[in-house]
């Protein structure tokens, strides 16, 4: 549930893209199976790599990363800022909310049989 004022129409997402900056990682990332949980406001998911703008992203690398939420939408803004976890305690990643793309519920799923 999200609180707004009475002029919005609030439109969660399941996917979402952001302008990333890596702060650390071990290796580097790519968008091949990688996972990290995001951090935005009172938003906390895992979500996994769509696509990126570059093949790699090392420490100290700016990307324009597309996100997944892997379990249910949120409602998130252009503009919010996140934080990026990966494993226990890793702070990997800081960035910002370029574009929100709301999210269609299945209408198999809404059908009676």
């Amino acid at each position: 549930m999200v609180l707004v004022s009475s002029g919005r129409t609030p439109r969660s997402c399941k996917q979402f893209e952001a302008d990333t900056t890596v702060l650390y990682h071990s290796t580097a990332i790519s968008k091949k199976n990688f996972q990290a949980t995001v951090y935005c406001g009172n938003v906390r998911q895992t979500a996994v790599i769509v696509t990126m703008d570059k093949e790699l992203v090392r420490t100290n690398e700016r990307a324009l990363i597309t996100f997944r939420f892997i379990k249910q939408p949120e409602y998130l803004q252009v503009g919010s800022r996140l934080v990026l976890r990966d494993g226990r305690n890793k702070g990997i990643g800081i960035g910002i909310i370029t574009k929100v793309t709301p999210y269609q519920h299945s209408s198999s799923l809404l059908t009676d049989t």
